[in-house]
């Protein structure tokens, strides 16, 4: 059963963000993972805020979501999101 992340973003240091950016994308090589949305335009029609940016990640299950998020590319990539923005990740199965 697939699973997809979805990240929030407050970017509070875009042009070092870009790091993070890069050093992310390449972390998803070698996964059953697929960016589904990266967008900076969102708006909140209920509930809190929208967060800056939105990110949608499909994995092709639990284990290959967490393998990814303990893998030592994206544990050393993760720095670079903590120092350079704001972030709420969660996720979620696609069990509808």
């Amino acid at each position: 059963m697939s699973v997809y992340m979805l990240a929030g973003t407050d970017v509070h240091d875009p042009e070092a963000h870009q790091a993070y950016i890069q050093a992310a994308i390449a972390s998803l090589e070698g996964f059953d993972a697929s960016i589904k949305a990266l967008c900076d335009e969102n708006k909140t029609v209920e509930g809190r805020k929208s967060p800056g940016r939105l990110i949608i990640v499909e994995f092709g299950s639990r284990a290959e979501f967490d393998r990814w998020y303990e893998s030592e590319t994206y544990v050393n990539a993760r720095p670079l999101r903590h120092s350079t923005a704001a972030t709420d990740h969660l996720w979620v199965t696609a069990d509808a």
